[in-house]
């Protein structure tokens, strides 16, 4: 920038400009891509017959690096049909070629004004337009009407404008000398590129989700039957309400907005059906050995709770018609059994 000197009647207007290609290394057709880069690297013209012979060789090497790209995601074998990979050593080069051949052709063809440099590293471009706002709109345009995958976008400014580690801007020295001052740099570190995703402080999207879901099934090998976010909440909803967490607890955990949203994945399993069929078709007790049963509505953690009951010779709930039993179940401390008296059994059995 020191060796830039602008002319006064240029720098009332003067727009410091950069310029950024969405997604270059993906978005480079293969077959112009070769060409261009092999005009641009070797712009020998008429070509010689050695000159002929080296573009073919290199033009079958690109091809065999660019169409035998292959990877694989999810358990699928996938092959890249447009771009190049990012990592691939000979990526920099082609894109640079590439991008050189495109914007030369692109600047030759522009009628406007040119600007004043035009300096790039790979596809960050720094330019100092020395017109109007509208046509350096227009010179995007047109650039990106050169090929339907590339297309720029772009930052402008009439004071200072950012470029890879630096900032250009119109100091004291420009007005008087129409030279740009320069000083460092640094973008604000984005927490969320060094934190897992589950880490972050912002919510996670529909997509980040359904994406994870499904990576972590087909690693523990689930295959067959949808696989959804809404599937999982709901098994996680049920499941929580089998092992007796309390619902406010669960809505927490689901988001719910209501808990009658939330009751709608409480449902009996075969576990509880069956406790309550062994309730309903105990016979005739051992007089001497108190009937127990584990509660499957709570964890583990709790204890059985036995029932006790009193000599009655005859009795078999078998014999119970026409009434109705009410039973409630309710979590007791650990180590703690519950006996009912002969009073508490007699009104338990009663209609």
């Amino acid at each position: 920038m020191e060796h830039l000197r602008v002319e006064p009647e240029k720098r009332k207007d003067l727009i410091l400009a950069t310029l950024d290609v969405k997604a270059l290394y993906p978005s480079i057709p293969h077959g112009a891509g070769i060409t261009m880069a092999l005009q641009q690297a070797l712009p020998t013209s008429p070509p010689t017959s050695s000159e002929n012979g080296r573009k073919n060789m290199l033009r079958e090497m690109l091809k065999l690096i660019l169409e035998g790209n292959t990877f694989k995601f999810a358990g699928r074998t996938y092959k890249q049909i447009k771009g190049i990979a990012m990592g691939t050593p000979v990526a920099p080069t082609w894109a640079n070629l590439f991008m050189g051949k495109l914007e030369t052709d692109a600047l030759t063809a522009w009628p406007g004004p040119l600007p004043l440099i035009w300096l790039r590293y790979i596809d960050d471009i720094l330019t100092l337009f020395p017109g109007t706002q509208t046509e350096f709109d227009t010179l995007l345009v047109h650039l990106n009407s050169r090929m339907k995958s590339i297309k720029f976008t772009s930052e402008t400014s009439k004071c200072k404008i950012d470029f890879l580690d630096v900032t250009i801007f119109k100091g004291e020295r420009f007005q008087t000398e129409g030279v740009l001052d320069i000083r460092p740099y640094s973008k604000a570190i984005d927490p969320h590129t060094y934190l897992p995703w589950y880490l972050g402080s912002q919510p996670v999207g529909k997509n980040t989700l359904d994406l994870k879901l499904r990576k972590m099934c087909s690693l523990a090998g689930i295959q067959g039957g949808p696989i959804s976010n809404h599937s999982l909440r709901a098994t996680s909803a049920t499941r929580m309400f089998e092992m007796g967490v309390p619902e406010k607890l669960i809505k927490e955990r689901t988001g719910h907005n209501s808990l009658e949203a939330l009751r709608t994945y409480e449902r009996n399993n075969d576990k509880q059906h069956k406790v309550v069929s062994d309730i309903l078709s105990i016979g005739t007790p051992n007089p001497s050995a108190p009937f127990s049963f584990s509660n499957p509505f709570f964890s583990n953690n709790h204890t059985s709770n036995t029932l006790n009951y009193p000599q009655q010779s005859g009795f078999s709930f078998n014999n119970l018609h026409g009434c109705t039993i009410n039973i409630h179940a309710t979590p007791v401390q650990r180590s703690t059994d519950y006996y009912l008296s002969e009073k508490e059994f007699q009104e338990f059995t009663s209609e």
